[in-house]
């Protein structure tokens, strides 16, 4: 639920990486320690499924919010959340 009552629709593994993300305070989690957390697997599989669910995650948030860089990619270094994580 956002802070405004209304919901954003986030599957269980949408939520999981955001809450993956926001434990980092905007440093970057390594690929493979969400590939664990969110797969238990590290194949080729459950890496596209990863880029798949980053991609779906940025088009909802932007759909809501219309800021599609809330999830950033930092090359060799994994995805970060853009903005502080400030919990209620």
């Amino acid at each position: 639920m956002l802070s405004d009552g209304s919901l954003l629709g986030l599957s269980v593994r949408e939520y999981g990486l955001l809450a993956q993300l926001a434990t980092n305070d905007r440093q970057p989690v390594p690929r493979a320690m969400l590939l664990d957390a969110l797969y238990a697997r590290q194949d080729e599989t459950a890496q596209r499924a990863l880029e798949s669910l980053v991609r779906r995650t940025r088009q909802k948030i932007a759909a809501r919010y219309s800021c599609p860089s809330v999830i950033l990619a930092q090359h060799g270094l994994g995805y970060f959340l853009s903005v502080p994580f400030a919990p209620e």
